[in-house]
C-alpha cells in the first residue's frame, strides 16, 4: 500500500473541506494532490475497492430484502461490521472504525 505524505488528521481535514462544498478537483488542486483514475473496462487497477464491492454484495444484496426499509437495514448492519467488528488484513488486523475520527457537523437551516 502506499504511503501517504499527509497525516490521517490532514486527510480528515482536506476530506472535510469537500464536504463543505468544494469540488475534489478544487480540493486536491489547493493541496497539491493529482487525481489519479483507472482505465475504463480495467477494475482490476482498483482491487481493494472492488473486492469491499464484492464483500458488500455478497453479504448485503444476496438474497434481497423484501423493502427498502429492510434493505437499508442490511446495509447499515454491514457497514457497522465491516467497520468496527471485521478486522483488515490491510489495517495489520485493526478495525477501519478505529481509524475514523469523524467531527460533527452543524447544518444551518435557513
Amino acid at each position: 500500500m502506499k504511503r501517504s505524505r499527509f497525516t490521517e488528521t490532514q486527510i480528515i481535514s482536506i476530506l472535510s473541506e469537500v464536504d463543505a462544498g468544494l469540488s475534489v478537483k478544487e480540493v486536491s488542486r489547493k493541496h497539491g494532490m493529482k487525481i489519479e483514475r483507472i482505465q475504463p473496462g480495467h477494475p482490476q487497477q482498483n482491487g481493494r475497492h472492488e473486492r469491499m464491492h464484492l464483500t458488500l454484495k455478497q453479504d448485503a444484496t444476496q438474497p434481497p430484502s423484501y423493502n427498502f426499509l429492510q434493505q437499508q437495514e442490511r446495509f447499515d448492519q454491514f457497514i457497522e461490521v465491516y467497520n468496527h467488528e471485521r478486522p483488515h488484513q490491510a489495517l495489520e488486523g485493526r478495525y477501519p472504525g478505529d481509524r475514523l475520527h469523524l467531527q460533527p457537523v452543524l447544518i444551518s437551516l435557513q
